[in-house]
């Protein structure tokens, strides 16, 4: 494993035990790991607006990171927004460049709160059209907490269902 996977994988791990992110690994295959994360963060369901407390995601990470960025899906979630596909998918996922992990995943949030729309990464035409129609609305951003995009990390220990190990504990 290369140098550049082991901290990703570090900094995504880093979420495992504090909000906005939990994140745990759920598979790993020769070419990706495949993680879990449950954003806790306001975000909408559909053009009426309904609102939902956090949006579940699959989140692949490839072995060939950081020469291939991530794959970000939704995972029993239904998300009305203008930047993720019919099937799920973030269309705006390609790590910007010296944008580390932990920068993608702020991102990502901010994405889900509305405070970033890509408008040249559209995949639901309806959802951006209902996105500026009500723009000056009051309805945007979602979830209006600013989330530090350094968080404070601290380490402890955690109690992992197979074993102890050590966590890091993210304090926003």
């Amino acid at each position: 494993m290369n140098n550049s996977i082991k901290q990703a994988k570090r900094e995504l791990c880093s979420f495992c035990t504090g909000e906005p992110i939990i994140a745990t690994l759920c598979a790993i295959t020769e070419s990706v790991e495949e993680y879990n994360l449950l954003i806790f963060v306001r975000s909408i369901s559909d053009s009426i607006p309904t609102y939902i407390q956090s949006v579940r995601l699959h989140f692949f990470l490839p072995i060939k990171y950081p020469d291939a960025s991530p794959v970000v899906k939704l995972y029993k979630t239904q998300l009305f927004h203008p930047n993720f596909s019919a099937s799920g998918e973030w269309m705006d996922n390609i790590m910007r460049q010296d944008e580390t992990l932990e920068d993608y995943l702020m991102r990502l949030i901010r994405v889900l709160q509305f405070k970033e729309i890509n408008a040249e990464k559209v995949a639901d035409r309806n959802a951006m059209a209902w996105y500026n129609k009500n723009i000056g609305s009051g309805l945007f951003p979602t979830d209006k907490i600013n989330y530090n995009t350094k968080p404070r990390i601290t380490v402890k220990k955690i109690n992992d269902a197979s074993s102890l190990r050590r966590g890091i504990e993210v304090k926003l």
